[in-house]
């Protein structure tokens, strides 16, 4: 055992202190460490190994009431799992009021998931444990939310929360940013729904994550090893070691990770390297100080939420026509362009503007295809006519998905194939370190002195990562190339990325805290009977926190603009356009690399250079001041208070400050967005803003007996503006503010045995920001290109638009522990949101505009986009799409899945020759969601009438087995997990639209689900 430690920890050493730095284009070989960098970790590998070396301390398994030290060891600001936790039950929290709570006098709705509870569920990170809580799913996309691809997944770790989109995660109270939170390094999840003003004051009306960093233990000599895989070929190592130094006195925690997880779809990955360390040190009775550092990096593939999108059978049912520009075959005249494109056809135009398409794998020249014809997307002409444009959103299905080549070689389309593959790629560097201090000034007042430095830099190619248009399956129909040779790939499968961006962010994020809790004990003095003046806990916080964020995109382009291409290379027309041809052999795409400085063709230069997106650099500091009380009266004479009572105020004072940045001469950027000090150098600081929020939590937890307690809980939040981010008319954004009421009702049985738990809420948010879908930018850009002096007018591809939301719902558990054979968990919610306002911002730039455009009404738009060719038919197309994503106003949102519910249970045998091992599993139904409306005879959604997407309905399994092996020294268990026992495969609708025949859904976007699965995970602790 010791021997397997030392390479677990060599080889996560290796790949996290090395990794690359931000400023780095590619991944260099790894470089030798310094001499600096060896001894730091020849210190961490010794203190790793110390564990099975060292001779063991005597464990104590809970710290004892009337021990000295041990009521040192109670922090009030931390709770340790191993305390607090028992089988599926959490007795004790911070997620009340940032200071330790139990469970039953806390009036806010939180769901603990305890150790045992995310080993039951074979939880990694937090991705993993979403759907075991009431009201809590992972997110998928949204498409009223204008992201219906998931494109969000590059960005943090979102999920949905009572109906609201989340990405707020906490570790020790501070944010977490971009990874998902990891158990190698935490232990157990809390999970607090809906805002909490005391908890987060800034963050999302849905709720927030929280977990505590692994601390040392002064008591106890620890080390376990974990390894897992799964059916995906998916290896993972763990280790943990814990090692009191010198007792009572100082105390070391290691911990580390490697990973290279896969899932269904081939290829993916998720690859994680990182190491963890802790160290406490109690120089006297009274005061602890804790140090704690983690580095690591995370490498993953995009995965496309949706079935890849079908151009390929509409030109298959024509008769797989081909075109030849010279001769005129197939084609109305000879010349590029001339051929059909009316329905039915199998044909499109490729582009009528200027295109640069590089082919992977010809040989490095790049042709203008302008003119050209690709295959057809889907087209219907019995669609109501604002749903045209997104008929071509069709992904295939399983009735459809056979590819053929001319020479007539067939092969079936892997619905499951991420077809991308390693060309979407994402890396997430992060390093985070933070410092406490806890004093105990006098018997009743402990302070808290907290810092933390987060960095978290991303890289990521957006090949694959755009709309529809590039998550598409063409067919290249022409008989020649460009400059009139034979093409070889006519009639061939390919997909195109159309425009190449790389993508860099950067956070660096500084937060220092105070906090003081006061115990103030007043029951001595009676005002009647048994009530006192009571037990008062008197909190105050400080906290200021700084984050400097850094943003650039690379985009690759001809910098030399060719003779009749726009002459500025933020123009489309110079953006290089990439196309990889499928086969039977390589159905995934391949790409020949970076092209920059490449020879492609004469008079063109391939650069990744700063051409569209400016660059970003902000600053958002933000100052906090708590003052809370938490109170308990009426004390009873078995021992317990019947009245809790908290209420805490929070001020936040956010200074926000963002640059500008003009265009140089060429229409691009002035600087390097490889390097951060490069990119932002000709950036002019905005002046800047600044808010003040005032948010406040109360609640009141009766307890008219010892096992039951009625709770009111009431709390709101808020969310600062995007500093780089504006609406529609150019003013920045305003910030978001929620607010929730919960009221509920909490059982204590069979000597706390058994918990359960009722809540109904009222949760709210206004002014939620989403970036503006296509449709609510696009014909209005449309429109500015082409009416004189208009062009100064074009809307920001990013601009924002907010929408209101107002929640109800329940939510239910649970929980037994019945002994140490059996425990089992229920939960179940009802979340029901409806959208109040939507978009009004932009309905009222029409209003604003209308007059003006209507003037140039029949003008030929310069960029006609389907049936839309006028400037007053793009005036009516957005008239419309305003009209359609405003008409669910009053409403469900369409993802929203109102009813779920969940069960976990597992029972481990004691006795006889089963004794050791343990059976269990989890159950998961969600009720259908809104996938699409039908339209009225007059063109307008039928709110009233939505189509449902089917309900969900998850089955899993485990089975384990553990021993003391090696005389005794050595804690083994091994675990099987079977994940959708029954095989719940099918492909599902995610968007329909109405197919104007007796208003039956048609059915457009489609997902595939994970198919049964295994995992396998053995551990030893010694």
């Amino acid at each position: 055992m010791a021997s397997i430690l030392p390479k677990l920890v060599f080889k996560i050493l290796r790949r996290t202190l090395f990794f690359v730095s931000p400023n780095q284009t590619t991944m260099p070989p790894a470089p030798l460490p310094s001499f600096a960098a060896r001894r730091c970790g020849l210190i961490v590998l010794a203190a790793a190994l110390a564990g099975p070396l060292c001779t063991r301390a005597q464990p104590r398994e809970t710290f004892l009431e009337d021990d000295d030290d041990a009521v040192v060891n109670l922090s009030p600001f931390v709770v340790a799992a191993a305390d607090s936790e028992s089988g599926y039950i959490a007795k004790e929290t911070v997620a009340g009021n940032r200071l330790r709570a139990n469970v039953k006098d806390v009036g806010a709705s939180i769901d603990v998931l305890t150790e045992d509870l995310l080993d039951d569920l074979g939880a990694w990170n937090v991705n993993d444990a979403l759907e075991a809580v009431a009201n809590v799913t992972t997110y998928q996309g949204n498409i009223d939310g204008n992201d219906p691809d998931n494109n969000a997944q590059w960005f943090g770790t979102y999920y949905y929360s009572r109906g609201f989109v989340s990405n707020t995660q906490l570790v020790d109270f501070f944010p977490r940013l971009m990874m998902p939170i990891d158990r190698f390094s935490t232990e157990s999840l809390t999970f607090s729904r809906g805002p909490n003003a005391i908890l987060v004051g800034i963050g999302s009306p849905g709720g927030s994550i929280g977990a505590t960093s692994k601390r040392p233990r002064f008591d106890r000599h620890r080390t376990a090893l974990t390894f897992g895989t799964d059916s995906y070929g998916t290896l993972r190592g763990e280790f943990d070691s814990n090692v009191p130094l010198i007792e009572d006195k100082l105390a070391i925690r290691i911990a580390g990770v490697s990973q290279e997880r896969h899932n269904y779809k081939d290829p993916s990955l998720d690859a994680v390297d990182a190491l963890y360390g802790s160290l406490s040190f109690r120089p006297f009775r009274s005061t602890t100080v804790t140090a704690n550092f983690e580095k690591g990096n995370r490498r993953r593939f995009l995965d496309i939420n949706n079935i890849i999108y079908d151009a390929y059978t509409p030109w298959a049912e024509a008769g797989r026509p081909t075109v030849n520009f010279l001769t005129g075959a197939g084609q109305n005249s000879a010349g590029k362009g001339n051929f059909s494109t009316s329905a039915g056809s199998g044909l499109s135009l490729y582009t009528s503007a200027p295109s640069l398409v590089y082919v992977e794998g010809a040989g490095g020249m790049v042709q203008d295809w302008r003119r050209m014809a690709r295959s057809a997307s889907w087209a219907n002409s019995a669609v109501f006519p604002a749903d045209s444009n997104v008929i071509s959103r069709t992904s295939f299905n399983e009735d459809n998905n056979v590819l053929q080549l001319a020479d007539g070689s067939r092969w079936h389309l892997d619905l499951d194939k991420n077809l991308f593959g390693p060309q979407a790629y994402h890396r997430t560097d992060y390093e985070s370190a933070s410092v406490f201090v806890e004093q105990k000034v006098t018997s009743d007042l402990s302070v808290e002195l907290a810092a933390n430095q987060h960095d978290a830099w991303y890289d990521f190619n957006d090949q694959g990562w755009g709309g529809g248009s590039i998550r598409t399956i063409y067919v290249d129909p022409n008989e020649l190339l460009p400059d009139g040779s034979p093409n070889p790939h006519v009639g061939q499968p390919y997909l195109e990325d159309q425009v190449l961006e790389d993508t860099r962010e950067l956070h660096e994020t500084r937060d220092y805290r105070a906090t003081a809790v006061y115990d103030l004990d007043l029951d001595d003095g009676k005002i009647f009977r048994s009530f006192g003046f009571g037990r008062h806990r008197l909190i105050a916080l400080y906290e200021n926190r700084r984050d400097d964020g850094y943003f650039a995109v690379g985009r690759t382009v001809n910098t030399t603009p060719l003779a009749g291409f726009n002459s500025q290379i933020n123009n489309t027309q110079n953006a290089l356009r990439r196309r990889y041809y499928l086969t039977p052999e390589a159905p995934v795409y391949e790409s020949d690399g970076y092209l920059d400085g490449v020879n492609v063709g004469p008079g063109i230069n391939i650069d990744t250079v700063m051409a569209q997106q400016p660059p970003r650099r902000s600053v958002d500091k933000t100052e906090s001041y708590v003052a809370a009380a938490q109170s308990n009266f009426w004390y009873s004479k078995n021992g317990y208070h019947r009245l809790t009572t908290l209420y805490g105020f929070r001020r936040d004072r956010l200074d926000q400050q963002a640059m500008s940045f003009a265009r140089a001469a060429n229409g691009g950027f002035v600087g390097d967005y490889r390097d951060w000090d490069s990119a932002v150098q000709s950036g002019t600081w905005n002046p800047a803003s600044k808010t003040t929020a005032d948010s406040e939590t109360y609640s009141l937890v009766f307890r008219p007996n010892q096992r039951i307690g009625l709770s009111y809980n009431y709390s709101d939040i808020f969310t600062a503006g995007a500093t780089n981010f504006n609406d529609v008319f150019g003013n920045l954004t305003r910030p978001t503010y929620g607010e929730t009421e919960d009221y509920g009702i909490k059982v204590d049985l069979w000597n706390g045995q058994i918990f359960g738990a009722l809540t109904y809420f009222e949760t709210t948010q206004v002014d939620a920001q989403f970036s503006a879908p296509f449709e609510l930018r696009d014909y209005a850009n449309r429109i500015w290109e082409t009416i004189p002096n208009g062009a100064s007018q074009v809307l920001p591809a990013q601009f924002r638009t907010y929408r209101d939301d107002a929640t109800k719902g329940f939510e239910v558990s649970l929980i037994g522990d019945l002994g140490k054979s059996f425990r089992a968990r229920l939960t179940a919610g009802q979340s029901r949101t409806e959208i109040s306002k939507y978009a009004d911002e932009v309905a009222g730039y029409i209003e604003q505009n209308r007059a003006e455009w209507r003037q140039f009404e029949g003008l030929a738009l310069s960029s006609p986009i389907g049936s839309v060719g006028t400037v007053g038919q793009a005036i009516d197309a957005y008239e419309q799409a305003v009209a359609d994503a405003r008409a669910i106003i009053g409403k469900k949102g369409a993802n929203s899945r109102e009813y779920n519910l969940n069960f976990n249970a597992n029972y481990s045998f004691t006795e006889g020759f089963v004794k050791g091992a343990s059976v269990g599993g989890n159950i998961r139904w969600v009720s259908k969601s809104i996938i699409g409306y039908e339209r009225r005879d007059d063109g307008n959604l039928n709110v009233d009438r939505p189509y449902y997407g089917p309900d969900t309905f998850t089955l899993s399994l485990n089975a384990g087995y553990g021993r003391r092996i090696l005389g005794g020294k050595v804690d083994w268990d091994l675990r099987l997990y079977v994940f959708n026992v029954l095989d719940s495969d099918d492909i599902q609708p995610r968007r329909a639209v109405d197919s104007g025949v007796n208003h039956a859904p048609l059915i457009l976007e489609r997902y595939t689900q994970a198919p049964r699965s295994f995992q396998l995970r053995t551990s030893f602790t010694f």
